[in-house]
C-alpha cells in the first residue's frame, strides 16, 4: 500500500512480526477463547519521502475484530493524575472554561468528565465504542464514528487521544478534521499519540500492536497535519517521553506543496531498529528464562496492551505465568493470544513470586509502593532492564 500519510509508493519494510493477537487491548472470559483469537501479521515499513512509519499489511477488518475491549487506565492514580493535569492545561491555555468540547475517539467519556471538572461547559463525545456507557453530566456521547454527518457539530475545541495510530487513512482523517476546525478559525484541535521515536530509539518491540497500524514521530506527526492544512502551534512529549501532545489550528486553506520535515536522521532510526531489536528480543528471553529458573511464578505487571505486544514478540511466551492488572475489569480474565490470565494485585500474595517483570517503568514507584502495601518482599525489574546486556549476563 502506499504511505497513509504523502500517497506516496516508496516504502520499505524493516521489521516484521509473522503472528499477532489483532487485539491487544481486549480481554476474554477464557483462555481457550484468548488463544483461539485470529491472528494477524505485522510489516512495520517506512515511507522515503515523508519518514512515516505503518504496518503495510494491516487489514482495517481484522483490526475491528474484539474491538469491544478494555483499554482504560483510570484504575492507575499515577495515569489519573497526568490526564487531570493535561486536562487543565488545555482548558486554561486554550481558554475553554464554560465552552463547548468535541472529542473523536472518547471511549468511555472519562476524559471528558475530566474536561468538565476542570471548567468545560459542554463536552461532546463520539465513539462507535460509546454505546451503553453511563451517563456523565454535561456529557453528550454519540455512539458512532466520526464522519462528514457531523461536520456540523458546534464546539470550541476538538480532542482525539490515543485514536490517529488506529486510522489506517491518516491523511483522509485529518483531511476531515481541517473541513470541521476550518468553519471557525478560532478553534483548536488537541491531539494525544503515542511517541514512536521513544519505541525506536529504546528498542521498545513490546509496543508494536496490530490496532496500531501508524507510528508516529515529532517529525511525521507535524508532517501530517501540515499536508492536511493545519499550524501546528505546539508539538511536545508528555508522561515521561511515551507521548506526543500536539495543537494545531486550520489555515484559510490547505496547502499540500507544505515542505516537509527533513527525515533523514528517521531513517537512520529505522535501520537501527531493524538491526537491533531481534537482539532485543532474544535478550529478553534469555533474562526471563534465568529468572524464572530461580523461582516460578514469573510474573508481569500489566494485562493489557504492552503485555500482549511482548508475548507476541517472544520466541517463548510460555516462560510467563501470569499477569497483574489494577482494572477489576480485565482481573480474572485472559490475554488475546497467549491465553495469559490477569490477577489482581492481591493475588501476588498467594501466586508468591519472587520477581515481577513491570512492563510500563512509568508506574515503578506506584508498583513499588503497592507491593510494599501488601506486605510483600518482591523485587521489581523494569522490563527496559532486561535488554541490558550485565542483566541478561546476571
Amino acid at each position: 500500500m502506499n504511505c497513509p500519510l504523502c500517497r506516496e509508493a516508496t516504502s520499505t519494510e524493516f521489521f516484521t512480526i509473522p503472528t499477532v493477537p489483532v487485539t491487544c487491548a481486549s480481554v476474554f472470559a477464557t483462555a481457550s477463547e484468548a488463544k483461539n483469537l485470529p491472528s494477524g501479521r505485522i510489516e512495520l515499513a517506512n515511507c522515503a519521502h515523508c519518514g512515516f512509519v505503518f504496518n503495510r499489511v494491516f487489514d482495517p477488518r481484522l483490526g475491528e475484530i474484539g474491538a469491544q475491549y478494555e483499554s482504560s487506565q483510570a484504575a492507575s492514580a499515577h495515569f489519573g493524575d497526568f490526564a487531570k493535569s493535561l486536562a487543565q492545561d488545555w482548558v486554561t491555555r486554550h481558554r475553554l472554561t464554560g465552552k463547548t468540547v468535541l472529542e473523536v475517539g472518547c471511549g468511555s467519556g472519562d476524559f471528558l468528565r475530566r474536561l468538565v471538572e476542570c471548567g468545560v461547559g459542554k463536552a461532546i463525545g463520539i465513539d462507535p465504542l460509546a454505546d451503553g456507557t453511563p451517563r456523565i453530566p454535561h456529557v453528550e456521547l454519540i455512539p458512532r464514528s466520526f464522519d462528514v454527518t457531523q461536520l456540523d457539530l458546534a464546539a470550541d475545541a476538538l480532542v482525539c487521544r490515543h485514536t490517529l495510530e488506529h486510522i489506517q487513512d491518516v491523511h483522509g482523517f485529518l483531511l476531515l478534521l481541517h473541513r470541521w476546525a476550518a468553519a471557525d478559525p478560532q478553534r483548536v484541535v488537541l491531539f494525544e499519540i503515542p511517541d514512536a521515536e521513544r519505541i525506536f530509539a529504546e528498542r521498545a518491540f513490546w509496543d508494536i500492536y496490530y490496532e496500531h497500524c501508524n507510528y508516529f514521530t515529532e517529525q511525521t506527526t507535524t508532517n501530517a497535519f501540515v499536508l492536511a492544512g493545519f499550524d501546528v502551534t505546539r508539538a511536545a512529549r508528555v508522561y515521561d517521553d511515551q507521548y506526543l501532545i500536539v495543537e494545531a489550528r486550520a489555515r484559510s486553506r490547505a496547502d499540500a506543496a507544505s515542505t516537509l520535515l527533513t527525515q533523514a536522521n528517521l531513517l537512520t532510526m529505522y535501520r537501527e531498529f531493524a538491526d537491533d531489536v531481534r537482539i532485543a528480543i532474544d535478550a529478553c528471553q534469555r533474562a526471563l528464562g534465568r529468572l524464572r529458573q530461580q523461582q516460578r511464578p514469573l510474573i508481569l505487571w500489566q494485562g493489557a496492551a504492552k503485555t500482549v505486544g511482548f508475548m507476541s514478540a517472544l520466541h517463548d511466551p510460555t516462560v510467563i505465568d501470569g499477569a497483574i492488572d489494577l482494572s477489576p475489569h480485565r482481573q480474572g480474565k485472559y490475554l488475546p493470544g497467549s491465553g495469559l490470565p490477569v490477577y489482581a494485585p492481591e493475588e501476588l500474595r498467594r501466586l508468591a513470586p519472587k520477581f515481577v517483570v513491570l512492563m510500563n517503568p512509568v508506574y515503578l514507584g506506584e508498583v513499588r509502593a503497592r507491593i510494599a502495601a501488601l506486605g510483600l518482599a518482591i523485587t521489581v525489574y523494569p522490563v527496559n532492564a532486561l535488554l541490558k546486556p550485565s542483566f541478561v549476563a546476571g
